[in-house]
């Protein structure tokens, strides 16, 4: 079954939703699912360096209640599935570009859930700076891609004008807000679904496909 991931790689739901898609997908073992990740710009207008998270944050939510309100609840929900959020290494809100770069090329073979997965770790729980091309190299590495060849694949102005392209794509289909699935091609799911929903979605295809 396909399944499209539409998602940005600073979304704290977009991880808590991969680790639950992953516990339905778990559920149904028999079930072969072929996943792509397509590129999503929550902060388009966002500097290349990136900007200081508490200042990020301030504009954002407005003050520092509200924000740990916020943050409060998206670390009860990652604890829930095995994510341990770190905020607090978090220095930097980055531009999300670079990484959706790595995210493509990953695909070349056959890695992009890896990169995504690796993504989401370092950013989130590691507090590493994932619009840094050092650290983006690092994660490449990792995954079985040639550092020698990550400047051009990841920060050429073709592979980022690429990239922001598929992500004003996105926007123009009238996708507003990420994680967002499109299952089987036929039916979206939107938001870090519980894996209830996401068996729903896949036992419905399932039995259209049957009759």
């Amino acid at each position: 079954m396909r399944i499209d991931i539409i998602s940005d790689t600073v979304c704290p739901w977009c991880y808590i939703g991969k680790r639950r898609l992953e516990l339905a997908l778990a559920a149904r073992p028999d079930m072969v699912a072929e996943i792509f990740w397509h590129p999503f710009e929550l902060h388009p207008d966002m500097p290349d360096d990136g900007v200081p998270r508490d200042d990020f944050w301030l504009e954002k939510f407005g003050d520092e209640e509200r924000s740990a309100k916020v943050v409060e609840n998206i670390c009860t929900a990652g604890a829930e599935i095995g994510i341990h959020f770190a905020f607090d290494r978090m220095a930097t809100i980055p531009n999300t570009a670079r990484s959706h770069a790595l995210m493509r090329w990953a695909g070349e073979i056959g890695e992009q859930t890896a990169a995504a997965e690796a993504l989401f770790r370092a950013y989130f729980e590691e507090g590493r700076d994932i619009g840094d091309l050092d650290v983006l190299t690092d994660i490449a590495e990792g995954l079985g891609l040639p550092a020698e060849d990550a400047e051009e694949m990841i920060a050429s102005n073709t592979t980022l004008s690429s990239v922001r392209h598929a992500a004003a794509q996105a926007s123009a289909l009238g996708i507003e807000g990420v994680p967002c699935y499109i299952i089987g091609q036929k039916y979206a799911l939107v938001g870090a679904q519980d894996p209830e929903k996401f068996l729903a979605a896949f036992d419905r295809i399932a039995a259209e496909e049957g009759e």
